[in-house]
């Protein structure tokens, strides 16, 4: 931002023209504010995903994740309680996996961005 500022204040035609700080300050206020908005995202990411959560981040369906598990090409974990047969929940570390395999090119950098 100094760059900018010497940039700003060497163009300047008027020099009581107090636009280049003002500009400066919208930045430094929209900088701070995209910082604590990422640090919230941050904070949401999980160590575990359902069928439905992994399968919306990747685009494809619950099915095609579900087969994935049963063909080892992902693991999951069975938790009991919910549902007949339970619920399968997948590691972050599969969903990292699935990333580096090429599958989740429209997965947000948040859901997968180590801790």
């Amino acid at each position: 931002m100094v760059r900018l500022a010497n940039h700003m204040g060497a163009s300047s035609a008027n020099p009581s023209d107090s636009t280049g700080p003002k500009i400066i300050q919208a930045l430094a206020e929209l900088l701070a504010v995209q910082r604590e908005i990422l640090d919230l995202l941050t904070g949401r990411s999980k160590s575990h995903y359902t069928v439905e959560e992994i399968s919306e981040l990747v685009g494809r369906s619950p099915f095609t994740v579900r087969r994935w598990i049963t063909a080892g090409r992902l693991h999951a974990v069975r938790i009991e309680g919910t549902g007949p047969r339970g619920r399968l929940l997948i590691p972050r570390d599969q969903l990292d996996a699935l990333v580096s395999a090429g599958l989740g090119a429209s997965i947000p950098a948040v859901a997968v961005d180590d801790q």
